[in-house]
């Protein structure tokens, strides 16, 4: 049973709710008809007949248990709870933030090929619990058998290597994309301006 202020603000919000043919009452004329408080009449039978902004029916799941209009007459779709997703948190994440510590840099690397060196040689280094390496298999059908390792590193010297990293390549950007002043570069003239 809804209490005098939830019907209060019900009210004030049908006051200011736009005509809706499928949910409001019109006269043979087309014009709407209003209730003695103001508000636009609901057809008797609009709680089966209203559709929200994508023309779907009423549904608990989707629009809470009693239907309610928005401004323009249309089911109002609840908001769904606050919570992540489930998908938000993959194995990766979860893995990572079972060893975090604060003031270092992760990373999760495939084991394959000569990594575990390429990567100790550009400061990072296994992190290492009282079990050994800390690692998650991540094989899949084609490798069964592929182990990552989590690597970690000092996070400031992690942003250094990005900064280095984010100017090199801005670098590279910059001289593919810069003018060639010998070759094919229109100057104006006194003869020919450009327009």
């Amino acid at each position: 049973m809804e209490t005098k202020l939830e019907q209060a603000i019900d009210n004030a919000e049908r006051l200011e709710q736009k005509f809706n043919k499928v949910v409001h009452e019109a006269d043979e004329h087309g014009d709407l008809i209003r209730n003695e408080d103001g508000t636009i009449r609901l057809k008797k039978q609009w709680k089966t007949e209203a559709v929200d902004r994508q023309g779907r029916k009423h549904n608990p799941k989707v629009h809470g248990d009693k239907p309610t209009l928005d401004s323009d007459g249309f089911l109002q779709v609840k908001r769904r709870r606050e919570s992540k997703p489930i998908t938000s948190t993959n194995r990766t994440e979860a893995f990572v933030n079972k060893y975090k510590e604060d003031g270092y840099a992760y990373y999760v690397m495939n084991e394959d090929g000569g990594r575990m060196e390429q990567f100790t040689q550009n400061e990072w280094e296994p992190v290492v619990t009282k079990d050994g390496q800390a690692t998650m298999n991540v094989g899949q059908a084609r490798s069964p058998n592929t182990r990552a390792v989590l690597m970690k590193k000092p996070l400031e010297w992690h942003e250094a290597d990005q900064e280095k990293k984010v100017a090199i390549v801005n670098e590279d950007l910059k001289s593919k994309i810069a003018p060639k002043e010998d070759e094919g570069q229109y100057r104006a003239t006194e003869d020919s301006p450009l327009r």
